[in-house]
């Protein structure tokens, strides 16, 4: 709304990224507004599995997922423990070794929030790091 005429104007929002954080957290809409309601958007969504924010690479690490609608639903963990595995942490119970396959099916369809972790940038050979001596 414009501060001067008081008329709804359109208007973008930009937010830039200086610096990389070691993890970043991202919550997905997933409840909309229609009308005087609130639903639940039960849509699937493709969650990468690697991002690049700043110059830095992210993996994710875990998701936060809802099951179930805005009355009433269960919230649980997929925690990434390597490549190909994963944990699922439901209340006191813990499931090992879903694939990544069986992970993808449950956060395409139920992830809540997704976090990601930086991944440290891996040199070809020390001599990335080593000053090279002034031959004169």
């Amino acid at each position: 709304m414009c501060a001067k005429c008081t008329s709804v104007q359109p208007c973008t929002e930009q937010q830039i990224v200086c610096r990389a954080p070691h993890y970043l957290v991202i919550h997905l809409k997933r409840f909309i507004q229609m009308g005087q309601s609130i639903h639940k958007n039960k849509q699937e969504v493709t969650i990468d599995s690697f991002l690049t924010l700043a110059n830095t690479s992210f993996a994710i690490s875990s998701v936060i997922c809802h099951r179930g609608n805005l009355d009433s639903g269960h919230y649980y963990t997929l925690l990434r423990e390597g490549n190909n595995v994963w944990v699922q942490l439901d209340d006191e119970s813990v499931y090992r070794g879903l694939t990544n396959e069986h992970a993808e099916c449950k956060i395409n369809e139920f992830a809540y929030m997704c976090i990601y972790k930086a991944i440290k940038k891996k040199y070809k050979s020390e001599e990335s790091f080593k000053f090279k001596k002034n031959e004169s």
